[in-house]
């Protein structure tokens, strides 16, 4: 349980293993200039595209009345500049596999992306990782940010 917020998540989803961060760019080159430069591997587009169906296939299971009240949070967040927590949790078979912020971007976009809300609105994230017990995933809690920023 997050201590940022005592509100129930605003949405709720489960993905599977993020990319790692090492996992995620390279070095390719600029089409523009020839240049080296960072880029985005092949699996970390991949991953991407596959968390945008998952993201928005468990949205589309949400009743009508979750898909209003998302809707209304979403848009009080950027009318008001209010703030969002995401809580992301890494189910690994083996906790020492690898670390459990090398998904942290990829994940944070993806959702961001589907709520159709820029991450700029996440002041504050939290990720950890536990035991899978043979289920392998990725849960991510989006929260309103309830914190003092000063």
């Amino acid at each position: 349980m997050n201590t940022l917020t005592s509100s129930p998540a605003i949405a709720e989803f489960e993905l599977p293993l993020p990319i790692t961060l090492n996992g995620s760019y390279g070095i390719g080159t600029s089409q523009r200039t020839g240049n080296a430069r960072i880029v985005s591997t092949k699996a970390h587009k991949k991953f991407k595209a596959d968390a945008m169906i998952m993201l928005n296939n468990q949205l589309q299971l949400l009743s009508r009345d979750e898909h209003v009240a998302l809707a209304q949070v979403l848009k009080m967040v950027k009318k008001h500049g209010l703030f969002l927590f995401i809580e992301i949790l890494v189910f690994l078979n083996d906790i020492l596999q690898r670390d459990e912020d090398g998904g942290l971007k990829v994940v944070q976009d993806s959702v961001c992306k589907c709520l159709g809300i820029n991450d700029k609105y996440v002041l504050d994230a939290h990720i950890g990782k536990r035991k899978a017990n043979g289920n392998p995933r990725c849960e991510v809690r989006v929260f309103l940010f309830e914190g003092d920023i000063e």
